[in-house]
């Protein structure tokens, strides 16, 4: 009986040990990234872990779609996929933090989120830098430039991936606005980062920083009383149901990056990267036509639920740019080398 009871208490402390050592780092320990792949080959296959905030009527999400349908064909199976939106891994920057260590293997995301990863591309969100899609599209087409943020990228744990441009921010409220006037003491829900607290600021609004997956509520309770957002997102997350006016402030772009953990993709095979390169041109190619199609639909949806769209005329666009012209001056004194690769790429690709 001795013997029986010293083998039970044995094998206890054995499964007790094996559990032990299987369980997570306890929450709000400091990692770093991870150089090998974030989910490991078992019996030559690799998963892929696709997080995104957004929901499945987004063109992140056409173009997820697109991409794993691409890669789990060309791989012959080696690669899987997994689709996992509407925040259910946390918010933006917990999925940021989750592909940065590699736990998480892709996700696409809008540009203020990526700040808190990569400073200098705070540089990107200064209000008023661009005038039209194309000149975005230009500047991310440049190649000095796309070397230069790939580079900052894979310094943080990243693989750049590409970006889609997803529209200008545009703000939603429940009072008109015309001219900066009209947003004095407005409380508008803004990123979590310091460029568009400091940009609402200089327009006189009231800037409340809340997580995305909060917004809506926020809206209905009367928490916040406006928000901005480009349409598709205005759109997918019904924001316009809350909100009776859509403005054309158009006051900071919405470039999504795309972004792989950097030790998942060296970890690969040559012939697989050739397999997931291919997989996100595709991708791309399938939110960039995604956005085209539906662009339409997004404003006629919305005229339809009773908003109205008021457009800021250039006297008032012009007031705004004066208004927060010590944002961009910040963010040129913060990370000049990046802003003078920015805007002598906008210079080369007007040119």
């Amino acid at each position: 009986m001795k013997k029986f009871l010293g083998l039970l208490l044995t094998a206890v402390l054995l499964l007790s040990l094996a559990a032990c050592g299987a369980q997570d780092s306890p929450a709000g320990t400091q990692q770093t990234p991870s150089n090998s792949p974030s989910s490991a080959p078992t019996g030559g296959n690799y998963v892929i872990t696709f997080g995104c905030t957004g929901s499945e009527q987004t063109s992140d999400y056409a173009g997820a779609s697109a991409f794993k349908e691409y890669v789990e064909e060309a791989s012959n199976g080696q690669i899987t996929c997994n689709l996992m939106f509407n925040g259910v891994l946390g918010s933006d920057r917990e999925t940021l933090e989750s592909v940065q260590m590699g736990s998480c293997t892709v996700t696409t995301t809008g540009l203020t989120q990526n700040t808190n990863f990569v400073p200098e591309l705070a540089v990107l969100d200064s209000p008023f830098l661009f005038q039209t899609a194309e000149d975005v599209n230009n500047l991310f087409a440049d190649e000095e430039f796309a070397s230069e943020l790939s580079a900052l990228y894979s310094n943080a744990g990243f693989k750049f991936v590409g970006m889609t441009f997803q529209g200008f921010r545009t703000l939603t409220s429940n009072r008109e606005v015309h001219k900066m006037s009209d947003m004095k003491g407005m409380t508008i829900r803004v990123i979590e980062a310091p460029t568009p607290l400091a940009l609402w600021s200089a327009l006189g609004a009231n800037p409340t920083p809340l997580a995305f997956t909060e917004v809506y509520t926020a809206l209905q309770q009367g928490t916040v009383d406006a928000q901005e957002n480009p349409l598709e997102l205005i759109y997918s997350q019904k924001f316009y149901e809350q909100q009776d006016y859509i403005i054309s402030t158009n006051h900071q772009i919405q470039p999504i990056f795309w972004v792989m953990n950097l030790g998942f993709y060296n970890g690969l095979p040559e012939d697989l990267k050739k397999v997931v390169d291919d997989g996100f041109e595709a991708g791309l190619a399938a939110s960039k036509e995604y956005s085209a199609q539906m662009e339409a639909t997004y404003k006629q949806t919305m005229l339809d639920s009773g908003c109205v769209f008021l457009d800021i005329d250039s006297a008032a666009h012009d007031e705004m740019y004066t208004a927060t012209e010590s944002v961009r001056q910040s963010l040129a004194d913060q990370y000049p080398a990046f802003f003078d690769v920015t805007i002598s790429g906008v210079e080369r690709t007007q040119s």
